[in-house]
């Protein structure tokens, strides 16, 4: 592990590819300060386990959580976005005449 003058290490950047995609697959409390984990980089498939202090998890658990976070924002934006083109194209159906009220009859 890192000193801790230079403080945690960023567990997230796999040192492999040095992307920053690297997620826990698991891990168990190794003592009171420190975890054995399995990491895993999205980028390059390396799979790995890492002894960790609770400050270094922390950190990587924060990034994963803000990385989540971001990617129901772009989910959420799509799918609105989605839905508008889809309301979009379903008023230029009914003003072109192409479907009415009998379409959706029982």
């Amino acid at each position: 592990m890192e000193s801790e003058k230079f403080g945690p290490r960023r567990l997230s950047v796999c040192p492999e590819c040095d992307q920053d995609f690297v997620v826990p697959v698991d891990g168990v409390e190794y003592d009171e300060r420190s975890w054995l984990l399995i990491l895993r980089c999205g980028a390059c498939g390396l799979r790995y386990d890492l002894h960790a202090r609770d400050d270094e998890v922390d950190a990587l658990c924060a990034e994963v959580d803000e990385g989540l976070d971001r990617l129901a924002a772009g989910v959420e934006r799509l799918d609105r976005e989605r839905m508008s083109a889809e309301a979009d194209i379903f008023a230029t159906a009914l003003q072109l005449d192409l479907i009415s009220g009998d379409d959706f009859a029982t």
